[in-house]
């Protein structure tokens, strides 16, 4: 994965400037290897959890690594520049606060690690004129979450 993004980044190293950012891994279940978020402590599957883990929160911290070089404004020390943005997309399950029902330990797991990331990030790239902050789309019409569709109210249930 790691080299996957350096050669992402250097195909985009001719670039001045990058603005913006949109960081957006995700995975919730995976037919082939049978696996599904958990929904008790008997479910738990190592394998499973470092796909969650490299998916929602490595991949993404390595993305910001080496990408976040290209968002700095060599001129950034002028106060009138506008700042680049940095959006890491997470999910409102990924909060601590927020858990009422349990389960899906890998994801919420993994998902809060990504808001730690962006909240550990954002202090250092704040410096940088980079302003790093995550969003949730909530639910949305994807094959990520279509086997859980059935249960979200069909006006919290978002188009792509």
């Amino acid at each position: 994965q790691t080299q996957d993004i350096l050669s992402k980044t250097e195909s985009i190293t001719n670039q001045s400037h990058l603005d913006f950012l949109i960081n957006v891994s995700g995975i919730l279940h995976k037919d082939d290897i049978g696996m599904e978020p958990e929904r008790s402590l008997n479910m738990i599957n190592e394998e499973w959890l470092k796909i969650l883990f490299q998916t929602h929160s490595i991949g993404p911290l390595l993305v910001i690594k080496h990408f976040h070089q290209l968002m700095i404004n060599p001129d950034r020390k002028k106060a009138q520049l506008e700042p680049s943005l940095l959006v890491n997309m997470s999910a409102r399950v990924g909060s601590i606060g927020d858990n009422k029902m349990g389960g899906w330990y890998g994801y919420r797991a993994s998902k809060s690690a990504l808001n730690q990331i962006t909240k550990t990030s954002s202090i250092e790239l704040k410096r940088k004129n980079i302003i790093t902050f995550a969003l949730h789309p909530g639910t949305v019409k994807t094959d990520l979450s279509k086997p859980f569709q059935k249960g979200v109210k069909p006006d919290k249930l978002f188009d792509v």
